[in-house]
């Protein structure tokens, strides 16, 4: 036996606004996509209320005949939703003290957008301020520190209406809901978020992964615009940011990508490009423009490459020109991820296409394989290797730092949870040592909440919480402990030698 120490390293767990609160129509606030696309019936809330409003997007953004295709997406097992969840907007004190005994350092929480702007307006909803004043307060008071996400898939429905993330001018809504945000809370909160996992907000703009599940007909044009809308708008946060608040403030900002390395199902040089194609298509294009200020070429080649084939004369994802390439080129102050596994890709072949294949899947060239037991470890290295190599030739200072912000694994049994985190621990510690500066690691999740299409069925909680008691009680699970001494000593004991 040995042991490893990690004395610089924030330890923590996420949550998100939608997954845990609960309030839904509770003081002012009012309904966003999520709350649309999983209650889905007229409510007292008003007009935003209506029974299934993502179908009403303008015609300008989704043609109607494209609209119509998100009728035959699932709906979450069970109906569940997340009216109630973990009724956390009750239960500020209890979680608080929750996060306290287990001895995080750091709590990722994020802001739902229709508490602080109800109805995606520029009027601003003091209840809904007050709550998060209270619950940073509250984390503060016990010396942790508060890391916010601007945006965790929660539009407001209004803005949906009006064609979402595919449509541009939704980004200087989101500026407005930013400033207030900063304003309001930055002087107690030094770690930023503005969007998490943009490649699944994009991917709800052309299939039924997420709201608004405008169907896989929409694939490859909407989530396109989605995807370079949702880039510049972080963008622009961050110099919004840099521009009015950092001297003072003093806080950080950045985007967190949902990251996953890729390895070829087979050796030969068509799964070897397919894997790079997947990787580049689901991170690069998120990075590379943090980066380069541009998209990968071998993404743009590919679609090229789709549309030729395809006899398409329009392009479906435009380069950035000079000034959004300014914009974006250094837009962060460190690099936050989320990691759970990772993929095993094969070459997509002419045979794998059919008149329903999504045009996105296609552009990506492969198709998922069954990955093996060792692959979420040795993914887990080979990314974190493979984006500090990227991210090494735009640092700023000659230094660059990450941030795990959710990495988890739906168990309640002790050994698979302990096994699954023990690994990637012990793979993060030989990444400190070979100077790869991760600098934060936050566990998914506090506590068992909504987990979208699955409903409440996949527990990756510390807490347990007991969706059939109304009182929505939390109990410690049995692998609290590992996680509370981690937390507390920041050391690991492991077998053998690292």
């Amino acid at each position: 036996m040995a042991t490893i120490e990690f004395p610089d390293v924030l330890f923590g767990t996420s949550t998100s606004a939608y997954q845990i609160e609960g309030a839904y129509n509770e003081d002012g606030k009012t309904f966003s996509i999520l709350d649309t696309a999983y209650h889905g019936k007229q409510t007292s809330n008003g007009a935003a209320g209506r029974s299934n409003g993502y179908l009403k997007t303008a015609a300008a953004y989704v043609p109607k005949t494209k609209v119509n295709q998100a009728n035959s997406c699932p709906v979450p097992k069970n109906n569940d939703n997340g009216d109630i969840a973990c009724d956390s907007y009750h239960k500020i004190e209890e979680d608080v003290s929750n996060l306290k005994d287990l001895g995080v350092q750091v709590y990722r929480f994020s802001i739902s957008w229709t508490r602080i702007f109800p109805g995606g307006s520029d009027k601003a909803n003091p209840l809904g301020i007050n709550y998060y004043k209270k619950l940073i307060e509250q984390l503060k008071a016990e010396k942790i520190t508060p890391m916010v996400t601007l945006y965790h898939w929660d539009l407001p429905q209004e803005l949906q209406d009006i064609g979402g993330w595919a449509n541009e001018e939704i980004i200087e809504n989101f500026l407005v809901y930013c400033r207030l945000v900063f304003g309001t809370f930055g002087d107690d909160v030094k770690y930023w978020i503005t969007l998490n996992e943009p490649r699944m907000v994009a991917n709800g703009y052309g299939g039924c992964s997420l709201p608004p599940k405008l169907g896989d007909q929409c694939s490859g044009i909407e989530d396109y615009k989605a995807m370079r809308n949702l880039l510049l708008a972080h963008a622009k946060a961050y110099r919004l940011y840099e521009k009015e608040f950092k001297e003072k403030q003093q806080g950080e900002v950045t985007l967190c990508i949902d990251a996953a390395w890729v390895f070829p199902f087979e050796k030969n040089s068509d799964d070897k490009y397919a894997a790079e194609l997947c990787l580049q298509s689901t991170v690069g294009v998120f990075i590379q423009p943090l980066i380069t200020g541009q998209f990968p070429q071998i993404v743009l080649d590919s679609i090229e490459k789709t549309n030729r084939e395809t006899n398409r004369k329009t392009k479906r994802l435009i380069q950035f020109n000079e000034d959004e390439k300014k914009l974006l080129t250094g837009s962060y102050d460190y690099i936050g991820f989320n990691y759970y596994f990772s993929w095993r890709v094969s070459a997509l072949s002419e045979n794998d296409i059919t008149p329903e294949t999504p045009l996105k899947t296609i552009d990506q060239g492969y198709i998922t394989k069954k990955t093996l037991p060792t692959d979420i470890v040795e993914g887990f290295t080979k990314l974190v290797d493979w984006m500090n190599e990227q991210f090494k030739v735009s640092s700023k200072s000659g230094s660059h730092k990450f941030f795990i912000c959710e990495n988890g694994t739906p168990t309640n049994n002790y050994e698979d949870k302990v096994n699954y985190h023990q690994g990637i621990f012990e793979e993060m510690y030989k990444a400190i040592k070979n100077n790869i500066n991760i600098f934060g690691y936050c566990v998914w999740s506090f506590m068992d909440s909504f987990e979208w299409g699955s409903g409440y069925e996949p527990k990756y909680g510390i807490y347990e919480v007991d969706f059939n008691d109304e009182k929505r009680t939390r109990t410690k699970k049995p692998f609290f402990g590992y996680f509370k001494k981690l937390f507390q000593t920041k050391k690991l004991t492991i077998k053998g030698k690292i």
